[in-house]
């Protein structure tokens, strides 16, 4: 069964504070969508990379595509109104393409996904249909006194 990751690009991210969505942004030298397909193009078991964007930014997904010689990224698709037509323009896509695939959806702007993560998922859908990853968060709180 083919594994494709699906990298879902569509937000605008205006809370960001950039005049361009966030997964363009810059961080240590490579737009952090960059960073998170050269994640899935490295990992041995993914086959193929699909990346799901906003119309107006197409042509930029081409572009970093193109300059970074991701060979696993075989789609680029349009992106929908809300994540979850974006998720189901990718759904449609495969669907109509093959009978069984594994579908594992990223989000872009999360670049530090690593090679176990994506590899438990692939191992745990030989045995369910579906899965979701959690990580466990640790937040910090400040307490200020003001004098």
């Amino acid at each position: 069964m083919k594994n494709i990751a699906i990298i879902l690009a569509g937000g605008v991210g205006n809370r960001f504070g950039l005049n361009m969505p966030k997964q363009f942004g810059k961080l240590a030298g490579k737009t952090i969508i960059e960073h998170t397909i050269e994640t899935f193009q490295k990992n041995d078991l993914i086959d193929e990379v699909c990346i799901v964007s906003h119309k107006e930014w197409l042509w930029k997904i081409e572009e970093l595509v193109n300059k970074n010689n991701f060979s696993k990224v075989k789609k680029i698709l349009n992106g929908g109104k809300e994540r979850k037509d974006s998720s189901l323009s990718a759904i449609n896509a495969y669907t109509l393409e093959y009978e069984e695939v594994n579908l594992i959806f990223h989000d872009a702007v999360r670049p530090f996904v690593d090679d176990r993560i994506i590899d438990d998922c692939i191992t745990h859908l030989k045995h369910y249909n579906a899965i979701d990853v959690a990580i466990p968060a640790t937040d910090t709180i400040i307490k200020v006194k003001i004098i």
